[in-house]
């Protein structure tokens, strides 16, 4: 479920996402997602799109999320 999602995300917003933490816990996976802009609005709407999409996707629960911008 986890490798479809990580798919999904990337080909839809066009970002790298990986599995950074959690490795070996069952039915539970720290994703890291990122990308790079010229422009920080256009940053801040893709974060906020993708994380939107993983609210409301019905196979996985977003329990927290954290942004941080280089």
């Amino acid at each position: 479920m986890i490798k479809s999602l990580k798919e999904r995300v990337a080909h839809r917003f066009n970002v790298s996402i990986a599995e950074v933490d959690d490795l070996e816990a069952h039915q539970l996976a720290t994703l890291g997602v990122a990308l790079v802009g010229g422009e920080k609005g256009f940053v801040d709407r893709c974060v906020d799109e993708v994380r939107r999409y993983l609210e409301r996707d019905p196979e996985a629960e977003l329990i927290d999320a954290t942004v941080e911008v280089l």
